[in-house]
């Protein structure tokens, strides 16, 4: 960075109270935080040089164009808050078969799932490669084009680590194939078997509709007439989010395929009880240390921050603060740009897609 780049950073990190020599990444993340929201401000630079004339046209900037096209996404809800039609046809199949959804083994205390004698052949065309074939590119950029050219194979998440072979005779859910409105098809994991999960009370409910949110942005908005605005999303992968699960939790998270192989995630899986929660206590936490300077310009929604800027200088600060917040260390989350805005206005934030 420049020196006068570097000044600010020093500053931001003076303002959040951490320490420069804490630990030996702290200038790399802060110089990261500031190049990532730096790319969206007039005063950015870079753009300018012949070393970025390359990107001055990328849509990643262009963000009315790109708010245009709604991104390939799965619904946020854990299943057991997806409506009942997206079960039809896999209950359907069940009870064709005449067989309850899941039976209790008193004796090894367990809960299993009955399998059908056989899977529809679609299902397992589609289901077969997903678990164990296909390479799968480590990438976060490699693993997002991959998935929009073949969406249904995330197979190797077996081979990358992401689930385990687990030697058991029960599981606690079954994949399926299913289709949201408007979506191709993909794999879900039925886990709607288990317990309700359990909430700290300290938690504000992530599943609180987003026009909250929006009311607070008007009203803050309303008093200030240069107010900026920028919605950070968390990178996650199409079927679980990039935290690790514990041994112990494991089996919870344990399913049969199409051959009843039995299968675990090692991260926590989108279609888990209470996943939403889970990605939204973890965001949480990245706020918390800093919530003294950022928690009056920063709303947590599960995997999204919605902040709130007095004007473009003041959301600039707060933004490259918060982003520094959600990538520094343990340096498990990352803040995906392609899925986020920044900068924008209230009229802009209003007219997003819900999604």
């Amino acid at each position: 960075m420049s020196a006068s780049a570097s000044w600010k950073g020093f500053r931001t990190l003076y303002w959040l109270n951490v320490e420069i020599n804490g630990y030996r990444r702290t200038y790399n993340d802060i110089s990261v935080a500031m190049s990532m929201m730096g790319f969206f401000f007039p005063s950015c630079r870079w753009l300018e040089s012949e070393e970025g004339a390359p990107y001055r046209d990328s849509l990643l900037l262009n963000q009315v164009e790109r708010a245009k096209f709604l991104l390939d996404r799965r619904r946020h809800d854990s299943n057991k808050c997806m409506p009942k039609a997206h079960w039809a046809e896999w209950d359907k199949l069940l009870e064709d078969e005449k067989l309850p959804r899941y039976k209790e083994d008193k004796a090894k205390r367990t809960t299993s799932v009955y399998m059908l004698e056989e899977y529809p052949l679609e299902w397992q065309k589609a289901m077969r490669p997903i678990i164990a074939k296909r390479e799968l590119p480590l990438s976060r950029t490699k693993f997002e084009s991959h998935f929009a050219s073949s969406p249904l194979t995330c197979s190797a998440i077996f081979k990358e680590g992401i689930i385990l072979n687990l030697y058991t005779t029960g599981a606690s859910g079954a994949a399926i194939v299913a289709k949201e409105p408007g979506r191709h098809c993909d794999l879900y994991i039925d886990y709607r078997n288990q317990g309700p999960p359990r909430i700290p009370a300290r938690l504000e409910d992530p599943t609180v509709s987003a026009q909250a949110y929006l009311t607070h942005a008007t009203h803050f908005a309303k008093h200030r007439p240069k107010a900026r605005f920028a919605l950070l999303r968390l990178w996650s992968a199409p079927h679980f989010y990039p935290l690790m699960l514990g041994m112990d939790n494991r089996v919870n998270c344990s399913f049969f395929d199409g051959l009843e192989r039995v299968w675990a995630f090692r991260f926590v899986p989108k279609d888990m009880p209470g996943s939403e929660w889970s990605i939204h206590q973890a965001a949480y936490k990245r706020l918390a240390p800093y919530d003294d300077k950022l928690g009056s310009y920063v709303r947590v929604k599960r995997d999204l921050f919605i902040i709130l800027g007095e004007d473009e200088e003041h959301l600039r600060r707060v933004a490259t603060a918060m982003t520094f917040a959600i990538q520094t260390r343990p340096w498990q989350l990352e803040v995906d740009l392609w899925k986020s805005f920044v900068n924008v206005d209230l009229d802009f934030l209003l007219r997003l897609d819900r999604k």
